[in-house]
């Protein structure tokens, strides 16, 4: 139902979901929308009642404020808050005034990340998706793999969320972050898009439900949050499930089945809805596309970029999107509100609870963690951007609590693409923790992301905390194969191919210095997914090497490189270095974009272009789907530079030995790495925003192709120039700022550059 109140140029319209109550819809005058870098942007914000004359009145104010453009600054709020109701003032003046977020902030109000002051020592934990670094993880707190479910593991990208876990005495604590609106609302609409194309091709009603609640990306599974859609006794999906799996039940039969009639009710009105935006858009805009003589590949991609745009501006599809976030909405109902804090917008960003039953926390905290198929309807897991738990784990194998911080994250990508596999994100993480565990499959070791996480480790400056974990060890079979010690020297064997593939890319030290950790850090575990029977020759065996990399860990601590010695630079080799960085740069985005034909990168599909397009525009985010171009720079920048840094020219001062070497050389490394990140993510990121969003706001013919060329010659080229022997300002200021930020490090590290 929708009434229009009053005609004005801007003026609030009143829906009503029905279970959610009223609603107004508006489109503010001010506030910028970032697919066209000008106001108005489209708000829906809830009025929290379910009167109508209440809701009225409130929607009058604000057709008040969006009539008299005295109201449309943020000095104006006092004036309108003594006219006006709150809640009026609120929904109108809130969108003006971004509203900062800082996640690691709002856990640590609840739950504090003690430190090695502490007796505590951080691990990150990091590895190939499927690699099996979650199920090392439940061994190391001693969750039981067959009965209890925390965290939660599957066969490919489980974790999509930070998780902290703090081995500590006393009650289990939990506190959970969630993705801003704006990144859950843009995630649904993608997925409302993908599912209308689908619908316009015919596709059978199951793959349009497919794509409506599975993004392409799979880090927003809304079928965890709102149900397949399909009836529980329609669904054959449970049978075949129950048949193929030992653990089903891992405490998911505690639960009460959601009762989704209403939500599949919604999702059944939706795929209809699809079918008639199709139907509405699809084959007149085939038909002026037809008409415009391009060929069938170019017609197609023009076809989904239009089709999209169009999508953007229209009101029934933007009314799809307000009932799927409705939807999603609904599920934190069933939280404690008491445990619940909220943004300005009202959306909830923080949940945090503390209990001393074992039990009952592993089941609450299921619902932001947990992928049983039984829960899915209820699970909040896709919402979520980060959980920290602390409380009294005890792992079986050993006699003590070891204190632990343990840090999970996503699992790294399977790209070859040399200049996205690390996200930036995960290499921040590098400097915060004093050990990194590289967890990969002994079975496939040293694939592409593995290899691009250890060029990371070493670039970064912090190859002194890494400890190697292969997983599936016992799963290694070959007839060649008669002792334990043969697995090793296989697993082995591939490890040292890759580190000396490395060496020949980063420098002989480089492949020293892995060598080292391969001798002194290096773990080979069997049975992680089983509760180990410590009476058992295997069982023992895997908690010796558990024990044994705990105890690895411990033995870590942070080193003062000696000052006294310092090594020497030639300022010109580091020119030249910044210059082959920038250049693979450009090279490989070129490529990335189809503006040329690269040997190290492919184009990619327009769409993944625009939506990191989008997230840039909007600055909640610099990567998407393997994309990231702040990465990829400072990958680059990182590299070129650390070779340079293994390669002084002389050193001054007494001699040191190898460890003292690597000691100061890394703690180089390690100050330019920081440095260089925090360059980067302000040329590239922050202080382009408004370029972002002039590319996001192409459209037409060519279009696809006008974006990609503006990302790289008005975006990229002028965050990052390639240095040139022309004199040129503007040309060689990014040059002039990475040697500024390399002095700086070398000044703080007691290197000379001349």
């Amino acid at each position: 139902m929708a009434m229009l109140l009053e005609t004005k140029k801007y003026q609030a319209t009143l829906t009503n979901a029905g279970r959610a109550g009223w609603s107004v819809i508006f489109r503010h005058p001010v506030v910028v929308n970032p697919a066209t870098g000008q106001p108005p942007l489209r708000i829906k914000r809830g009025l929290g009642t379910q009167l109508e004359e209440e809701a009225k009145s409130m929607a009058n104010e604000l057709n008040a404020l969006l009539a008299d453009p005295s109201y449309w600054s943020l000095a104006a709020r006092s004036a309108a808050g003594s006219r006006f109701s709150d809640k009026a003032v609120k929904i109108f003046f809130d969108p003006m005034e971004p509203e900062e977020l800082d996640y690691p902030a709002m856990r640590e109000k609840y739950i504090r990340l003690p430190t090695d002051e502490d007796g505590y020592k951080r691990v990150l934990i990091i590895g190939t998706t499927g690699a099996g670094k979650t199920t090392m993880l439940r061994q190391i707190i001693g969750t039981n793999p067959q009965s209890e479910r925390f965290p939660s593991v599957s066969t490919s990208r489980c974790t999509i969320a930070d998780t902290e876990i703090v081995i500590s005495e006393g009650l289990y604590k939990s506190v959970v972050t969630f993705s801003p609106q704006e990144e859950i609302r843009e995630a649904a609409d993608e997925c409302l898009a993908a599912a209308i194309l689908a619908a316009y091709r015919k596709s059978p009603d199951d793959e349009i439900i497919r794509k409506l609640l599975n993004h392409v990306d799979l880090r927003f599974r809304f079928s965890y949050v709102l149900g397949t859609g399909v009836r529980a006794e329609d669904d054959e999906r449970g049978d075949v499930a129950d048949e193929n799996s030992s653990a089903t039940q891992e405490g998911a039969d505690e639960f009460t089945a959601a009762n989704l009639e209403g939500t599949n009710e919604v999702i059944a009105r939706l795929v209809q809805q699809v079918k008639r935006i199709a139907e509405k858009h699809g084959d007149s805009l085939r038909r002026d596309l037809v008409r415009t003589e391009v060929d069938q590949r170019v017609a197609d991609e023009l076809f989904e970029e239009e089709l999209d745009k169009l999508l953007r501006e229209d009101e029934e599809f933007q009314e799809a999107g307000d009932q799927m976030m409705q939807e999603i909405r609904q599920r934190f109902q069933m939280l404690d509100s008491q445990c619940i804090e909220t943004t300005r917008q009202d959306w909830p960003i923080v949940w945090h609870w503390q209990t001393d039953d074992r039990r009952a926390f592993l089941k609450q905290i299921a619902l932001f963690s947990g992928n049983h198929y039984k829960l899915f309807g209820q699970l909040l897991t896709p919402l979520v951007n980060g959980i920290r738990v602390s409380g009294p784990f005890v792992p079986q194998w050993r006699g003590d609590s070891p204190k632990l911080v343990l840090i999970d994250g996503e699992g790294l990508g399977h790209s070859p693409e040399t200049s996205s596999s690390i996200p930036s994100s995960v290499i921040q993480r590098f400097d915060t923790v004093d050990a990194i565990v590289l967890v990969d499959n002994a079975q496939q070791p040293m694939q592409a992301a593995p290899v691009a996480a250890l060029r990371a480790v070493l670039s970064s400056g912090n190859v002194g905390k890494l400890v190697f974990a292969f997983t599936h060890f016992d799963q290694i079979q070959a007839p060649n194969f008669q002792t334990l010690k043969d697995r090793e020297n296989h697993v082995r064997g591939t490890v040292e191919n890759a580190i000396r593939f490395i060496g020949n890319q980063l420098g002989p030290r480089a492949e020293r210095d892995l060598r080292q950790r391969i001798e002194t850090a290096c773990f080979y575990l069997e049975r992680m997914n089983e509760w180990l029977d410590l009476t058992k020759k295997v069982g023992n065996r895997a908690a010796q090497a558990l024990n044994k990399l705990v105890d690895v860990i411990f033995s870590m601590g942070k080193r003062v490189a000696p000052t006294e010695a310092s090594p020497v630079y030639d300022r010109l080799n580091l020119a030249m270095a910044v210059r082959d960085a920038v250049a693979t740069f450009h090279e490989d985005w070129r490529g990335l974009l189809g503006l040329a034909n690269t040997p190290r990168t492919e184009k990619v599909h327009w769409a993944k272009v625009k939506a990191l397009n989008r997230r840039l525009a909007e600055g909640w985010a610099e990567e998407y789907d393997g994309l990231a171009p702040v990465g990829s720079l400072w990958k680059e920048l990182r590299e070129q530079v650390y070779r340079l840094i293994n390669s002084p020219i002389e050193w001054r001062g007494p001699r040191l030995t190898d460890e003292e070497t690597r000691e100061v050389l890394n703690r180089f490394a390690n100050e330019v790495s920081e440095r260089l990140g925090i360059l980067v993510r302000q040329r590239i990121r922050f202080e382009r925003v408004q370029k972002w969003q002039t590319a996001y706001s192409f459209s037409g013919l060519g279009s696809t192709f006008s974006r990609a060329r503006f990302i790289s010659s008005d975006i990229y080229m002028t965050a990052a120039p390639i240095p040139d022997a022309t004199p040129s300002p503007d040309g060689n200021s990014f040059l002039r700022e990475v040697i500024r930020a390399v002095e700086d490090a070398a000044s703080t590290c007691k290197a000379t550059l001349h």
